[in-house]
């Protein structure tokens, strides 16, 4: 059974919110009338329905009164991103009204604003302009790292990582097509699920969802504390997974990083140190060679001795100059050799010089048969570890 995944999975979000009431979920406030037509109005770009909620002396702050409707009417139409749901984080009373801090899921990210409403339930002011230009991956983060390493698996095309969450070890799927986090509500954690009201006009007969407050989440991309996140069943990844996962690591969690993925090698072989050089072992042409991997190398080199062995296999050849070891121009044989395996790898014809380097291996101390430049590194990722004594290629 194949899953599509990335924006596929947050679609998830609001395919399944209709049925998705999590079992631990607390009651929650009922969102006031005047905020849920805000919120419509926004999602519709249309003023007129926003302001059916808005009290005759409604402010934005900075903005003179005779300008705020002027200022609504310019901004509704080109609302964005999308509100998809909300809830009443707390209520404190104002005199005869109230102010409402609202949790709001975007359909890129969530964020916190607050609502001022009149006695008569009536809008009078919100923050909520500011609180969409709040980011949400950084804004947490309070050990975020300019760069992180990770390891990761693959099981049924999802990509798998370690991290911890308010101190639980498990799995999370990476996925770039979740805005925020998403937390699997069949592992519960030891916070209580919150209800999250719809915003109207979202789709179909969708009712509720949850968000779930987070202590703390670690991973290589750093340290988030004190945050909320959506949660729901995620039991239909895992019954395709031979792993419980936890959640889903988003775009907020990725965006501070230029995000890298390097599959698992398709070749790794262990080198022996001529010197500074790493010499391992490789099939050029119907030949096995020691090769040393020179990054510095804008060309292949064979050693001249062997160039008799290739007459076969050469194609192409031809007469070059290259600098000697005394550094004067010494004239070479050239010639393409069509086939060169690395393991089970293969890589496409290359082009070798033949030439005496019995300076390189009377100077390394060590025996091997030439040198792999530019045309060998260019073809794949290559990595070089030099202290487990292993090239592997990707």
């Amino acid at each position: 059974m194949k899953i599509i995944t990335r924006s596929f999975m947050f679609a998830l979000l609001l395919l399944f919110c209709s049925t998705l009431i999590a079992q631990s979920a607390e009651p929650v406030d009922a969102v006031p009338e005047a905020i849920q037509a805000w919120i419509e109005g926004w999602n519709s770009k249309t003023m007129s329905t926003a302001e059916k909620g808005l009290a005759s002396d409604f402010t934005i702050k900075d903005v003179p009164q005779e300008y705020v409707r002027m200022v609504l009417q310019r901004v509704f139409p080109q609302a964005s991103p999308q509100i998809l749901a909300c809830r009443v984080k707390n209520i404190k009373k104002l005199g005869k009204g109230a102010n409402y801090a609202i949790t709001l899921v975007m359909d890129t990210r969530m964020t916190e604003c607050d609502f001022e409403l009149n006695s008569e339930g009536k809008i009078t002011s919100t923050d909520f302009f500011p609180g969409l230009m709040q980011g949400e991956g950084s804004k947490r983060n309070t050990a975020l790292r300019t760069s992180a390493e990770q390891n990761f698996t693959t099981d049924n095309g999802l990509i798998l990582l370690e991290a911890e969450l308010d101190g639980e070890k498990g799995l999370f799927i990476l996925d770039s097509g979740a805005p925020v986090m998403v937390l699997n509500t069949r592992h519960s954690g030891k916070n209580q699920a919150q209800g999250l009201t719809m915003a109207r006009g979202i789709g179909g007969n969708v009712k509720s969802i949850s968000t779930r407050k987070v202590e703390k989440f670690a991973w290589s991309g750093g340290v988030y504390r004190d945050f909320e996140a959506i949660a729901m069943d995620l039991g239909h990844l895992e019954q395709v997974l031979s792993s419980q996962v936890l959640g889903l690591i988003s775009q907020a969690e990725m965006e501070p990083f230029e995000t890298y993925l390097i599959p698992k090698a398709r070749h790794s072989s262990s080198f022996e140190p001529a010197a500074h050089l790493p010499v391992f072992k490789i099939k050029i042409g119907k030949q096995n060679l020691k090769m040393a991997l020179d990054t510095g190398a804008q060309s292949n080199l064979i050693d001249l001795s062997l160039q008799k062995k290739f007459s076969k296999e050469l194609t192409d050849t031809s007469t070059d100059t290259i600098l000697g070891a005394d550094n004067n121009p010494a004239s070479v044989s050239t010639g393409k050799i069509p086939t060169c395996k690395f393991g089970k790898l293969e890589y496409a014809e290359m082009l070798y010089a033949f030439s005496d380097i019995s300076h390189l291996t009377s100077l390394t101390g060590s025996e091997f048969d030439g040198l792999l430049g530019y045309p060998f590194l260019v073809q794949y990722p290559v990595s070089i570890n030099y202290r487990k004594k292993t090239i592997s290629v990707y």
